[in-house]
């Protein structure tokens, strides 16, 4: 039997009081992410907030970087073949998917206890950070394949806004490097190396951000969100909680957004076509109205590419246009200091003593690798350098392996000789 009830406009009032904030916080994330969401595309949600991951780095069965996930946390649409898919974000701990029939996929947060800092900036102006990057990049070629995997510890020198005696420096300063190399030709035949004549990854070239005011909507605010459009789409993401601020940001947007890649942003206007470029941003211990290098702690760029820049890449046939590239780059602040302008200039001149000096506290364990990545790594460090070269046979083309006896000359012959050397008309006949 149906029953109605009576029309009481005060059980109205106080259902929206109560379930409020949960409704229309539902309504904002529907609104804002599934919006035009596909079904038949797999999303990406946070495991504790439910909350969509936008634009996750996607790694095939290979280790290979093939693309992002889009704004809304969906995934693109990608052949059974590379599966398992291992799949990236900053702030998430590494997500391995097995099936194209996974419609949900859940990231774990992984929060990192970085070490206290006593600031004193009358004494000692200059922050000195201390990092960890790892990076994985694929060069794409008419002829090869190129997988990189790098890790090495970098640093950077942070004066104080108002400190004029040191310049310092934003760019990530190399202190220790180790490379893994894994080369694949047409046929699918590969081989590794720790060592390659060629420059190709983005790395080095992204350096840390300036101070950027926050936008209004976050100022003075324990947990916030804020989008910033650009031309078609998301510019800007703004996340804030009580602790901690993440932003991300597409910076081929609009010109404007170039401040997050101050190094690459001469690079993307000119003659290499970048295809994308997305860059995660995480901030502790900021102030009111800003986030600064010196609030950073974490960060994440992935990097898209197409063409053949003049200064960058040199690789293979210097007539073959076609060469796709893509980085993806990962940097933790593991060590932070302030020092005084006099300790600052000696570790700029002495890159072994800032190495020894600073107190790395990150582990291991922390910066889990892919099963793919250790494979190669063992492959690399299995390499016997000594013992290949001196199993090197000579081609017997080029020469037969026997050097020729010195010839003896004379004295008078070693003068003519040196006589010719220097004065080159010496010795020439005069024309009649």
């Amino acid at each position: 039997m149906l029953r109605v009830r009576k029309y009481d406009p005060q059980f109205s009032k106080r259902l929206l009081k109560k379930f409020s904030f949960p409704v229309f916080s539902l309504l904002a994330l529907m609104l804002i992410f599934n919006s035009n969401i596909n079904a038949d595309r797999a999303l990406v949600l946070d495991a504790e907030s439910r909350v969509p991951v936008a634009r996750v780095s996607i790694f095939d069965r290979a280790g290979k970087m093939i693309g992002t996930g889009d704004d809304k946390g969906q995934l693109p649409d990608i052949n059974s073949s590379a599966y398992p898919l291992t799949l990236r974000s900053l702030g998430y701990s590494d997500k391995k998917v097995f099936s194209p029939e996974d419609s949900v996929v859940e990231m774990a947060g992984v929060v990192l206890d970085l070490p206290e800092v006593n600031v004193n900036t009358r004494r000692r102006p200059i922050l000195h950070l201390t990092g960890y990057l790892r990076e994985i990049s694929s060069m794409y070629s008419s002829v090869d394949t190129v997988l990189l995997y790098r890790e090495k510890w970098v640093d950077f020198m942070i004066p104080a806004d108002k400190e004029k005696h040191f310049k310092g420096w934003s760019d990530p300063r190399i202190l220790k490097s180790k490379s893994y190399y894994k080369f694949t030709d047409a046929s699918g035949l590969d081989s590794v190396s720790d060592r390659i004549n060629h420059h190709f990854s983005w790395s080095d070239w992204i350096s840390l951000p300036p101070r950027v005011n926050q936008p209004k909507a976050i100022v003075s605010t324990q947990q916030a969100f804020d989008t910033i459009m650009g031309i078609g789409s998301f510019a800007e993401v703004w996340k804030r909680d009580s602790i901690r601020i993440r932003v991300d940001v597409d910076v081929l947007t609009d010109k404007q957004r170039g401040k997050w890649a101050p190094r690459l942003n001469s690079r993307l206007w000119q003659d290499l076509d970048f295809k994308r470029l997305f860059m995660t941003f995480e901030y502790s211990d900021f102030d009111t109205f800003s986030v600064s290098p010196q609030n950073i702690d974490r960060m994440s760029c992935y990097i898209e590419s197409m063409g053949r820049g003049h200064d960058m890449f040199r690789f293979n046939d210097l007539y073959d246009n076609f060469l796709y590239v893509t980085t993806y780059v990962d940097l933790l602040i593991a060590d932070r200091e302030y020092l005084t302008v006099k300790d600052a200039r000696k570790k700029e001149k002495d890159r072994l003593f800032a190495m020894e000096e600073a107190s790395l506290v990150l582990e291991s364990e922390k910066i889990p690798r892919d099963s793919l990545i250790n494979d190669l790594i063992a492959r690399v460090n299995a390499i016997d350098h000594d013992q290949r070269r001196l199993g090197m046979q000579i081609d017997k083309r080029v020469g037969s392996g026997r050097l020729p006896a010195p010839r003896a000359y004379k004295t008078k012959e070693k003068i003519t000789r040196y006589l010719k050397s220097v004065l080159p008309q010496f010795g020439q006949k005069k024309n009649d």
